[in-house]
């Protein structure tokens, strides 16, 4: 893709060259083309913390400008700044942020290049060991830590920093890596500007879909064995959740919604993105009884979204209906897996019945939902087990296929790596870019696992229309009326064509089958997609009444 070095905004008043300039890379195979372009608020909190310390800041997105890597370099290139700012995300983004620093590294040595994020913070040696490109790496919480770190680049030779910077991991002189310490997590977050939108005004200029994100909080109470955010943002110390107050919370929001919710480019949905939104202590639920009295007092509906878990759902479950009607339209619900014995190993503090319980309320009140990092391959598990997660995912009511195949990702920083590593199940632990690459107990059900690693676009279109067949069911639940038989009909026959389809790999390996036996099972599931989804694309796009070109449904299509 060739870069479009007009598309890079600039303010008439701008600087000629940026002090900072922060980078979101795009995995084009991760993101799917007309995809609404996301709402970063790291980037965002970065952008308006700087710009409050005088700094001058740019950011370029990708999918906001229909960037490839090397479009990304030329801009940053181009604009010289002294700072380039790359989050690792997720390790989707990780050749991105090589292939990036290396092509700006390549034509302008003396720029300065940062890695920040979850990822980067727990492989930050690594990072520089292994990549000569990166000066620096933020970790934790960046905000004040950038800003120090840009205060000292003056003093910087090529050679790396003369003296540690608080939050950084940075090459000194020689060959010497100066460790700054961790610092506290930021206490009052009132006190924080709230995160510029940089990014969605590109994308509205470019005339992309868009959403819009908040946050409430930061941090999380639990200490689930498979990831890093009890620790993340408090590696020096702190409260492990921290929250604004609802009253700024709702003036962001109000403020948002005014802006933007009327445009035709920006998802209805807006997006809170807080590990946890609702909470079981007493604290949280206080702040969340907050929350809707001053959105109830203001008369503000706004729909939004939240992640949450069955345990907190259920401790707020009077306040439900009341968060329905300020506007909660959709709750991501961590359930990880439907085996209790995986539950356990993760530490989630959770069971199987509380998710059907959490499930039970949300389906009460009109709230759609989704199954949350669903984890379908666990390398401890057995062929058994494995059956049983797949028949609760179906019974959850709300999986896409990539839940049926998703695999135990291994990230840095977390227990269950490091009990992998001492297994001898996990090799490559200075790997930056591996977080599965592990053998599994059971062989069986690594060999399933092998043949669920494939995609097909049909899988994509049938996805798409199993979220448009949800959201029309959910309108109808919440406007009283039953709604249409055939959209009912349309998402039961979608869970069970996805679960039935891994049941059959698995007792296909059970038996012994050979690949080619294998192959076909896919091919005649591929086959079904097609069918299905075209036949539910023609449905959803005849309202009620009409009457439909495609074939009707029928439960073949599932089998």
């Amino acid at each position: 893709m060739t870069a479009r070095l007009e598309l890079a905004p600039r303010a008439a008043d701008a600087p000629p060259r940026p002090d900072v300039v922060l980078v979101r890379p795009r995995d084009f195979g991760a993101v799917p083309a007309g995809a609404p372009v996301q709402d970063p608020l790291g980037v965002g909190y970065l952008a308006a913390g700087l710009r409050a310390d005088g700094y001058a800041v740019r950011i370029l997105d990708a999918h906001a400008l229909d960037l490839d890597d090397d479009g990304l370099v030329a801009c940053v290139v181009q604009m010289n700044p002294r700072l380039i700012g790359l989050s690792l995300h997720s390790f989707a983004d990780y050749t991105h942020c090589v292939a990036i620093s290396q092509g700006v590294k390549a034509a302008r040595p003396e720029l300065y290049c940062v890695w920040g994020g979850e990822h980067a913070t727990f492989h930050a040696e690594n990072i520089l060991t292994q990549h000569a490109e990166v000066d620096a790496v933020v970790l934790g919480e960046g905000e004040a830590t950038l800003a120090d770190l840009l205060a000292a680049l003056p003093h910087a030779a090529p050679a790396g920093l003369a003296a540690p910077v608080a939050g950084v991991l940075a090459r000194g002189r020689g060959t010497a890596l100066l460790h700054g310490g961790f610092r506290t997590a930021i206490e009052d977050l009132d006190a924080q500007p709230e995160p510029h939108k940089d990014i969605v005004e590109m994308a509205l200029r470019a005339g992309r879909p868009v959403s819009i994100s908040v946050l409430t909080g930061r941090g999380c109470t639990h200490r689930c064995r498979f990831c890093t955010a009890h620790e993340f943002l408090r590696l020096g110390g702190g409260r492990v959740w921290r929250r604004r107050s609802p009253r700024r919370v709702v003036d962001e929001i109000q403020r948002l919604a005014t802006s933007y919710l009327n445009s035709e480019l920006v998802h209805p949905v807006m997006q809170f993105q807080d590990v946890i939104f609702l909470g079981t202590s007493t604290a949280s639920r206080r702040w969340a009884t907050e929350f809707v009295e001053e959105m109830e007092r203001r008369r503000l509906v706004v729909p939004f979204y939240c992640m949450s878990r069955a345990d907190a759902i259920i401790a707020n479950r009077d306040l439900l209906p009341r968060l329905v009607g300020v506007g909660l339209w959709s709750i991501e619900m961590g359930i990880e897996s439907g085996v209790d014995r995986i539950l356990k190993r993760y530490d989630k503090q959770n069971s199987s019945d509380a998710n059907t319980e959490a499930i039970e309320l949300m389906r009460a009140f009109g709230i759609t939902y989704d199954a949350s990092g669903f984890i379908m391959f666990d390398p401890s598990m057995s062929l058994d087990e494995l059956r049983d997660n797949a028949l609760y995912l179906r019974d959850f009511g709300a999986a896409t296929w990539d839940f049926f195949v998703t695999r135990l990702q291994l990230y840095p920083g977390t227990e269950l790596r490091d009990e992998m590593i001492r297994k001898g199940l996990f090799v490559g632990a200075d790997d930056i870019g591996k977080t599965c690459g592990y053998r599994f107990e059971d062989p069986l059900v690594e060999r399933v696992a092998q043949f669920t690693s494939y995609y097909d676009p049909s899988i994509r279109d049938l996805d798409l229309a199993l979220r448009d067949a949800k959201a029309e069911a959910a309108i109808a639940h919440r406007r009283g009326t039953s709604g249409r038989s055939e959209i009912t009909t349309g998402i039961d026959l979608i869970h069970g064509s996805y679960c039935n389809h891994l049941l059959g790999l698995i007792d296909a390996v059970a038996a012994g089958a050979p690949d080619p036996q294998l192959a076909a099972l896919i091919a005649g599931f591929v086959q079904r997609t097609k069918r299905l989804a075209a036949v539910m694309k023609d449905i959803l796009r005849h309202p009620q009444g009409a009457p439909a070109r495609a074939a009707p449904l029928d439960a073949s299509m599932a089998q």
